[in-house]
């Protein structure tokens, strides 16, 4: 952009390749080529990897939500179809009544393995929002660092050893 604020010349950014992701198509990914693209300096000079890193921690958070939300979405559906559906009889039931195949045990067994890791889910989700929040806003500086080491984890893992479980 030019000093009186009209655009300025075309700048040498290119789009040289899509990406082709399982999942959310709405959100376009792309590779970039900057080839003697002008820029600014965004942030401090050397500390380009620590702000996107930030950035990342706080993406990977909303990702795991929108996977829980298709989690927990998948399991109702299936608990309601399971609730609906009627096929065969339990033991000892006579031929003419069937079951709703919820009352089967290993259709049961499959719905609170979906509610299981549905719940595990849940519970990673929140103890990552929490140690977001404490590493942005504890007073202690080394339990923000302590905090921060959570969602950073993720990042790391599993190279880098045994993960850094948030301690009550």
């Amino acid at each position: 952009m030019g000093t009186d604020g009209e655009a300025g010349e075309r700048n040498h950014v290119e789009c040289v390749s899509t990406e082709h992701k399982l999942g959310i198509h709405a959100s376009p990914t792309c590779v970039l080529a900057f080839d003697d693209a002008e820029a600014e300096l965004v942030g401090e000079v050397h500390q380009g990897m620590p702000a996107m890193f930030a950035m990342m921690n706080a993406a990977r958070l909303s990702v795991g939500v929108e996977g829980l939300a298709l989690c927990e979405r998948a399991f109702q559906a299936a608990d309601s179809y399971a609730r609906t559906r009627r096929q065969g009889r339990l033991p000892g039931g006579t031929a003419d009544h069937s079951v709703a195949i919820v009352e089967h045990p290993d259709v049961r067994r499959m719905l609170l393995t979906m509610r299981s890791t549905s719940d595990a889910a849940r519970l990673i989700v929140y103890a990552t929002a929490q140690a977001i929040d404490t590493a942005r806003h504890h007073p202690d500086e080394q339990e923000r660092a302590r905090a921060g080491a959570w969602p950073a984890f993720w990042s790391r893992w599993p190279r880098d050893g045994p993960p850094p479980w948030p301690r009550r």
